[in-house]
């Protein structure tokens, strides 16, 4: 009887044991199934991300006007803006980038605010330059410093950001015909702090 007594212990024991194991198997399923494996990242570094690459997307538009990469151009201005812009082509950007390499130089480029998200992104900007010739493309007798307000707006463009509009968003700007707006002598001389 006592080697019986000493199995049924023993059972009861090896019994108890699977049970607790079992109960902490299944707590650990149900945790893991429960709470993610990794938290989600929160709103603040989700934007932060996007307006990186949103600012990217506009530094990039910047670039492209002063280098006359047409390649960049129509890879980040989606064709709506190309078409409104009047370049949907390389030989007719080159020709713009050119004429505006003429006429201004030592630009400066600072973001100023970036709004969204929602299917867009907002971007302003504040571009220092020097103007060298007039909107005759005739050569000033000294070089007129201007500051221009700009705001982009940027949007999900296949795999990447791209430039759906932009626009002078200053009161008092200078530009030369090759960009389309014109505004004369008394925008001239700002001085920039």
């Amino acid at each position: 009887m006592g080697a019986q007594l000493r199995l049924v212990r023993l059972r009861w024991v090896w019994g108890t044991v699977f049970a607790v194991l079992a109960v902490l198997a299944m707590a650990v399923v149900v945790a893991a199934t429960v709470a993610p494996a990794r938290a989600p990242l929160t709103e603040p570094e989700f934007l932060k991300v996007d307006k990186r690459e949103v600012t990217e997307t506009v530094e990039a538009f910047v670039h492209a006007w002063r280098d006359a990469d047409c390649a960049t151009y129509l890879a980040i201005t989606t064709q709506r803006e190309q078409e409104r812009a009047g370049i949907t082509d390389c030989a007719t950007f080159e020709a713009r980038a050119r004429a505006f390499a003429r006429t201004v130089t030592d630009i400066e480029f600072a973001v100023t605010d970036i709004r969204g998200p929602d299917y867009q992104y907002t971007v302003t900007t504040q571009e220092r330059f020097t103007v060298q010739r007039d909107p005759d493309d005739i050569q000033l007798s000294e070089p007129q410093h201007v500051t221009v307000e700009y705001s982009y707006d940027v949007v999900p463009h296949d795999d990447h950001w791209a430039i759906l509009r932009w626009n002078e968003t200053s009161a008092c700007a200078y530009w030369s015909p090759v960009l389309t707006t014109q505004r004369g002598p008394e925008c001239w001389n700002e001085e920039s702090s």
